[in-house]
């Protein structure tokens, strides 16, 4: 057996050699003059900044509320009580 030729032992180890056949893809040069703008890009620099998520925000305290309660809840020996007998004393009608 050659030193190039990889054995089970030293295959996963050898790193993949670059393909001699291969040419990095031809690049076309871009006339900023001639690209389309939009209209965003023409707008005030104010209105250009990131946009405030606020669905993310309001779900982010939904989220936070609800886990403050749970640990509120789960801290307490008496509170655990409390939640199960109200738990367990719900019909299902109710």
């Amino acid at each position: 057996m050659s030193a190039d030729t990889p054995t089970t032992e030293t295959a996963s180890l050898t790193p993949p050699t670059a393909d001699p056949g291969f040419t990095t893809a031809p690049t076309v040069p871009v006339d900023p003059a001639a690209l389309p703008v939009s209209a965003g890009l023409t707008a005030d620099p104010a209105t250009l900044r990131p946009r405030t998520r606020w669905a993310a925000i309001i779900w982010g305290a939904v989220l936070a509320a609800i886990a403050a309660v749970a640990l509120w809840v789960t801290v307490s020996p008496d509170r655990r009580t409390a939640l199960a007998d109200s738990t367990l004393s719900l019909s299902p009608a109710a």
